[in-house]
Formats: C-alpha cells, structure tokens, sequence
C-alpha cells in the first residue's frame, strides 16, 4: 500500500464517518476540518493520537487510580491527594466518608466528579450519578480509546482547599523530558474560568478572562513558588511519553498532583497562541507508534509520516 496525500484525505474520511464527532466539534472550535492521517497543527496531532497511537501505557496514565501510582513511583516527593476508599457502588461507602470534606470520582474518565462539602449533599443525585458513570465505558464516541480498557472503580479522595480558598490549578505541557508553557486555571468549571499563561520564567505571558473576571484582577494574582516545582515534575513525569499535560493543584502553600492529560479537550479547543510552542515540543517521531516495528499496513504509512514531517519539518 502506497500512503500518498490523496489516500491521506481519503482516509480522513473514513475516520470522519467513523467518529463524526471528531470533524463536526473541531470545525466548531476551529472553523476547519482536522488533518488526521498527516497531521499538520496542534489539534491534528490529538486527534491523530487518539486514531493512530495505542501506546499501552495510555491505559495507565488515563486510570485516575493507577495514574498515581505511576506519579509515585516516578515523583516519590510529590504529594498526592489521599485515596479514602474504592469501590463499585457508592452505597458501599463508609457513611462517615461521605460525611465529611471530600470528592468522590470515577476513574476511567474525565469531569465524573461529585463535590461534598461538610457532609451536605444529595443522596439520590449522587447514587444516580455514579450509577451512571459506572454503566459504560468513556470517551467512545470521541476515539479516545486509552479509556476504554480501564477497569471501572469508584473511589473517593480528600478535598484540596477549602470554600474561601480553593486550590490553584496548574497545567503543564511536556514531552519526552522537555518542558513547554505552563498556566494557571482559576475559577474551573464554573462561568469564572480564567486561565493565566506563563511563560519558563513563570512570567504572565497571555491573559483568557472568564465571565465577570477582568484583566486587572488576573494581573493582581500571585503566581505560587510552587508553579516552578511543577516544571520539574512535569519533565520527570514525561520522560517516556511524547506529549501530556501534566495537572498539579497548589493547595496551603503544597503542591499535589492532579491527572496526566493525554487528550487535552479531546483537542476541540479553538486556537491558541501557544500552540506553535507545543508543535515544538511535541515530537511525534518519540510516539509510541513511531517508535514501534510494523509488518502490517502502519509500516508503509509509518514511513509515509515520517516524510510528511520532515517535508513539514515538524
């Protein structure tokens, strides 16, 4: 099989009619159709991830649970918040639990969170969300098939922060050992998100301010010693992977892991004017795939990529 430009677009195709999603949200966030077989911006190459490159150790770092004992075993003096208990049925958890500060989270997906505070919730809400949760696997319709493989678990983890002062969040790209631009997101998943980019310096480089948050109240936020530690273990932590983000919360003046992010937005996000800086640090010749021997139809297409990168010296 000879692996062309025109057999490049026409096998685009066939993943469109495959995932419909994937066409349908990235020219909804982005005003164009993704290149996926030959990938040439930033939210191809998720998307070309999330088709091409099964890395086995995806399933891992996806699985919230045995994502820590990856970052553990990698970043022993990192902090990670505390895992109370684990289970298949919420109504098996311990009442006293529940009665407290804390988070209750599915493991093999993303935004399957449940906060409590001080033991004031809704019961039933929570028993049909978790049920919900544990019915089906995640990410399907959109290819990202890491997820698909993780044995589902309930678990429930420590609250970070408090209601006056909730837990920074900071997000670092990295890849292969190389660090890229970091952030700080405040306000998550509320109307308020803002997001503060900084630069290796931990220098605000670029400001997104959400609904009611102005430039000036960004610009005033201090950005914790804790944002260059993060750095660290973002290099640490992504010594054999091409690309993640790398999510950390500061909470108290302490830093604690968050997640290993493999589909950052499942790559719907619009444009970003850091995105050429993540096309730097992302080599795509460090994947898995790339870096795997083929005697099948990936073999012929891998030799074919690897053209089209260094034509588009990428």
């Amino acid at each position: 099989m000879v692996f062309d430009p025109l057999l490049g677009k026409a096998l685009d195709i066939g993943i469109f009619l495959r995932w419909p999603r994937i066409p349908l949200y990235c020219h909804k966030a982005r005003g164009e159709l993704p290149r996926i077989v030959f990938p040439r911006s930033y939210t191809d190459r998720i998307q070309w991830r999330k088709v091409f490159d099964r890395n086995p150790i995806f399933v891992s770092l996806a699985d919230k649970l045995a994502a820590k004992d990856y970052i553990a075993l990698r970043c022993p003096d990192l902090a990670l918040p505390k895992t109370l208990w684990t289970g298949t049925r919420i109504e098996d958890a311990p009442g006293e639990l529940l009665a407290g500060d804390v988070v209750v989270k599915a493991n093999h997906g993303s935004g399957q969170n449940f906060f409590i505070r001080a033991g004031r919730y809704d019961p039933g809400l929570l028993s049909r969300l978790t049920a919900a949760w544990m019915s089906q696997p995640y990410g399907q319709r959109d290819a990202e098939w890491a997820y698909h493989s993780i044995p589902r678990r309930l678990f429930i983890e420590e609250m970070l922060g408090s209601v006056a002062v909730p837990p920074l969040e900071i997000n670092i790209r990295a890849g292969h050992g190389r660090v890229g631009f970091g952030n700080i997101l405040l306000y998550a998943k509320t109307p308020k998100q803002s997001v503060i980019y900084l630069d290796e310096n931990g220098e605000k480089t670029h400001l997104s301010a959400g609904g009611g948050v102005t430039d000036a109240e960004l610009l005033k936020v201090i950005v914790p010693e804790a944002f260059m530690k993060a750095r660290s273990f973002a290099a640490q932590l992504t010594k054999d992977i091409d690309f993640a983000r790398i999510d950390f919360f500061c909470a108290d003046g302490r830093l604690y892991a968050g997640e290993i992010t493999l589909y950052p937005q499942s790559g719907y996000a619009a444009p970003n004017p850091y995105e050429q800086s993540v096309m730097k640090l992302w080599d795509l010749r460090q994947s898995w795939f790339m870096q795997t021997e083929f005697r099948d139809w990936r073999a012929p297409y891998k030799a074919a990529l690897t053209r089209h990168l260094d034509r588009t010296g990428q």
